[in-house]
């Protein structure tokens, strides 16, 4: 089945994970981030909102989800802070690179994942792989940097002098300060909450099953080293103990946030949450978490939730 959908700096045909561009570019990255205080953004982010957080030169920062679905890429200091809400993947690099601090964008190129571009080279970047696929850079990577994904309250207890990306006084504030509903190719949509229908879909986009799971279902990617692993969210009923390339993981699931955090050795490690198809389509060769008589989750797992809509208010 061929599906339309529209995301991720393209509109594009999705074909499982192989798709084709039409158009590029159609997203604005944000080069100039303008921040709030928690004070200042009461009642307009809720406790229940995904955020992913950061810390950007010893300072907590606060990434609103529904906004960056709007934007994608965040230039913040020596940090980039990327959001592919098609594959509900988020990840952080030091945009430091051989002595430069590369301006990053969004593509009009997509492959089952987000495509970067860099405003000095050109170079185009994989968001999952973490490297410049093209151009002067390719083959150069990234430097991985830890985010949270956690809900606003969650992030606002251990940070509670963070500051929050502005809604405010982004170009698009309209959508969240006046909110209203449209209808497009996917349905029904909220203006502060553009890819609703996309999740509440997603599962019958991408129902296939491969290596035993569908390829709507949520992992954890985590990478070691050159080894990948993925661990279904629903099956993490509890912190799970683990090792990957030889190293010691602790993986801490948070049921608000349908996320995990993973840390080795005391240290939070880079992960994220993603859908399936997309952390296969990149690492085919991915180990993959199951349930046995030696781990914590030996009940029934649940059904894969069909994206983090369900457990997130789904409007303002």
């Amino acid at each position: 089945m061929l599906v339309a959908l529209a995301g991720c700096g393209a509109t594009y045909i999705g074909d499982g994970a192989g798709t084709r561009v039409l158009a590029g570019d159609v997203i604005p990255a944000i080069v100039q981030p303008a921040f709030d205080s928690p004070a200042a953004v009461r009642g307009l982010v809720r406790p229940d909102d995904l955020v992913v957080g950061a810390v950007v030169e010893g300072r907590a920062h606060a990434y609103p989800i529904d906004l960056l679905s709007l934007h994608e890429v965040v230039n913040d200091g020596p940090v980039v802070v990327t959001w592919c809400p098609l594959c509900q993947s988020a990840l952080a690099f030091d945009r430091r690179v051989r002595g430069r601090t590369l301006t990053f964008g969004v593509g009009g190129l997509l492959h089952a994942n987000q495509l970067l571009y860099d405003r000095q080279s050109g170079s185009r970047w994989s968001q999952l792989l973490g490297r410049a696929i093209s151009g002067r850079y390719r083959g150069t990577r990234l430097r991985p940097v830890p985010l949270a994904e956690v809900t606003y309250a969650q992030w606002l207890r251990a940070h509670p002098d963070t500051l929050v990306l502005s809604i405010r006084r982004d170009p698009d504030a309209n959508r969240f300060l006046h909110p209203y509903s449209y209808a497009d190719f996917r349905g029904e949509e909220l203006s502060s909450d553009p890819y609703l229908a996309y999740r509440q879909k997603v599962n019958i986009y991408y129902r296939t099953r491969v290596g035993g799971l569908a390829g709507a279902t949520l992992v954890l990617g985590v990478r070691v080293g050159r080894t990948a692993k993925a661990y279904p969210l629903q099956l993490l009923h509890g912190p799970v103990s683990d090792v990957v390339a030889g190293r010691r993981l602790r993986i801490v699931p948070d049921p608000d946030a349908l996320s995990a955090a993973v840390f080795s050795g005391g240290r939070r490690l880079p992960s994220t949450p993603v859908y399936w198809f997309a952390w296969r389509a990149f690492f085919p060769h991915t180990l993959v978490y199951r349930v046995t008589s030696a781990t914590r989750g030996r009940s029934s797992p649940v059904p894969p939730p069909a994206g983090r809509g369900s457990r997130r208010r789904r409007g303002r």
